[in-house]
């Protein structure tokens, strides 16, 4: 039976599909039960061609972020809810940090390098590891079961890897920390910004970026950084975005969300959008040129 994912629409048509020897090894990172809840059937084993067998929607956002291989388990007990492990294999630690942010909302539960639970829902990324676990409903009993799952599963998959640096460019002063997505592709911008699309930011279908939000939800501005192939590649993409606005490289220009400034730090494009005044848009700006390139030496 497919089951289906709550994840933003991701277009499909230009990602790259691949398949690694991960599919196999998955399996035996999963474990044998989660307590009283035993295994209902053999877990599934699934690469970046027959994910579509197992997830009706959302498999677009983990091939974006470099899904080698999902292995599934579900496991049952009389007269409770049923737990779904899935343990995704991901090509880098990056793509399995960026598909935990991309939807974080909630505090860190203590599970791998960072972790949420709400919901009878649990996530969490680990090394080039990702697992989402989801229970239907919370019974007695069922929070405990999984928590000591994720601990079981963490256990299993090694030690843990360094977080991304771009994200660390990010001005921390209001920022909103789980706002943070680090993002690895053009589609995962798009789904995210909406002047980003039809690539507006004429950017190739694989790049680097990391967006934030500050201030209070609604009313703040965002930063996003992106990396590009090479200065000229940058230089067009900046060009791009600010012809149809009429501003200028580094300089504040109004626009209908409120104060705009956008430039560039070597081959990366820095834009800070929607700040309360020109002030604040171009102190973001220059506080965040300075901060990447601290991050770049």
């Amino acid at each position: 039976m497919k089951r289906r994912f709550p994840r933003h629409a991701i277009p499909i048509g230009s990602l790259v599909l691949c398949w690694t020897p991960g599919a196999a090894q998955v399996r035996e990172r999963i474990p044998a039960n989660a307590g009283d809840w035993k295994p209902a059937e053999a877990p599934g084993v699934y690469d970046s061609r027959t994910v579509y067998d197992y997830m009706d929607g959302g498999a677009e956002l983990y091939l974006s972020y470099g899904m080698n291989a999902l292995g599934v388990q579900v496991y049952t007990k009389a007269g409770a809810p049923a737990i779904t492990l899935n343990l995704f294999e991901m090509q880098s630690a990056p793509g399995a940090y960026g598909v935990f942010t991309y939807e974080r909302l909630d505090g860190d539960a203590g599970i791998g390098q960072g972790s949420e639970y709400a919901s009878g829902i649990l996530r969490f990324w680990q090394g080039r590891h990702f697992v989402f676990m989801q229970a239907l409903e919370e019974a007695p009993g069922v929070k405990e079961a999984m928590f000591a799952l994720g601990r079981d599963v963490a256990a299993r998959l090694g030690p843990g890897s360094p977080l991304p640096r771009l994200p660390s460019a990010l001005p921390p002063e209001g920022l909103r920390p789980l706002t943070v997505r680090y993002l690895l592709g053009r589609q995962l911008i798009e789904a995210l910004e909406a002047f980003a699309v039809d690539n507006a930011l004429v950017l190739p279908v694989r790049c680097e970026a990391v967006l934030g939000r500050y201030g209070h939800p609604g009313r703040g501005e965002r930063i996003l950084i992106v990396k590009y192939p090479d200065l000229p590649a940058a230089k067009k993409g900046l060009e791009s975005f600010l012809t149809p606005r009429a501003g200028l490289p580094g300089r504040p220009f109004k626009g209908p969300e409120g104060w705009s400034v956008a430039g560039l730090a070597e081959d990366f494009a820095i834009l800070v959008l929607g700040a309360e005044t020109p002030t604040l848009a171009t102190r973001q700006f220059e506080t965040t040129a300075r901060r990447l390139q601290e991050v770049l030496r």
